[in-house]
């Protein structure tokens, strides 16, 4: 198994399926590597490797390592961080997965993304499930659930 931490020019291994991991070294990264690690050619990238906000090297990266499996663990989290800066939330939490989301319509891999509960209004006290509707109350919320919809409407493979 090949498992890139430090962004190696090799990014196929021929044995196996290859899943770029950006984001790898938080609490999601770590489980997804956990989890898939031994069933993938993993490839994992965090923010010394890449900066999510600059889309043109988030390009370059999955062009080059031409992923079957792209997992995005990638967000600014909390309510209050997006409060202080919404402009960053969109960045990271919308228009980066709209890239993604691009990039696995051309490309042709499956994109994994992470969506939250803040998506909803908090007023029901049973599980969330995919056909409840959306009611973000905060810019975090709103933030993820517009990343949510670029990702549904934009990726064939997510």
């Amino acid at each position: 198994m090949l498992v890139n931490r430090v962004g190696k020019e090799r990014c196929r291994d021929s044995m196996s399926r290859t899943l770029l991991l950006l984001g790898h070294t938080g609490k999601m990264g770590t489980a997804i590597q956990n989890a898939l690690g031994s069933d993938y050619s993993m490839i994992c990238k965090n923010s010394r490797d890449f900066d999510a906000t600059d889309f043109q090297k988030v390009r370059r990266i999955v062009e080059e390592c031409a992923p079957d499996v792209l997992v995005n663990c990638v967000a600014l989290l909390g309510i209050d961080p997006c409060e202080q800066e919404p402009a960053r939330a969109f960045h990271l939490n919308a228009l980066y997965p709209r890239v993604l989301a691009e990039l696995s319509a051309t490309r042709g891999f499956v994109l994994v993304h992470f969506s939250t509960d803040a998506v909803f209004n908090d007023n029901t006290r049973r599980r969330y499930v995919e056909p409840d509707i959306p009611v973000p109350l905060n810019v975090y919320g709103t933030t993820k659930y517009s990343g949510d919809c670029f990702v549904m409407n934009t990726a064939p493979q997510h």
